[in-house]
């Protein structure tokens, strides 16, 4: 079964690593993964189906295309 995460807690590694340790160690069976969507992705998702209009397919890929270029233009505004 997959398990993931969220939470600025998990972006300290020996949190994550924690978790993971004690997951493979307590449990058979789960597969730790790294989290499919960023938050903002995430909240869009979940403010989507609690409007009970969940997203389709077309309609996430764009999201995630538009957090992606996002995320390219913060970083290469703060390298310059």
């Amino acid at each position: 079964m997959p398990v993931s995460y969220s939470g600025g807690t998990f972006n300290a590694d020996p949190v994550r690593s924690g978790f993971r340790t004690a997951l493979e160690t307590l449990y058979s069976g789960y597969e730790f993964r790294e989290p499919l969507y960023s938050p903002v992705v995430g909240a869009a998702l979940y403010a989507a189906k609690l409007a009970e209009k969940p997203l389709d397919n077309d309609a996430l890929r764009q999201l995630q295309s538009t957090q992606e270029d996002l995320d390219q233009d913060l970083l290469e505004s703060q390298s310059n």
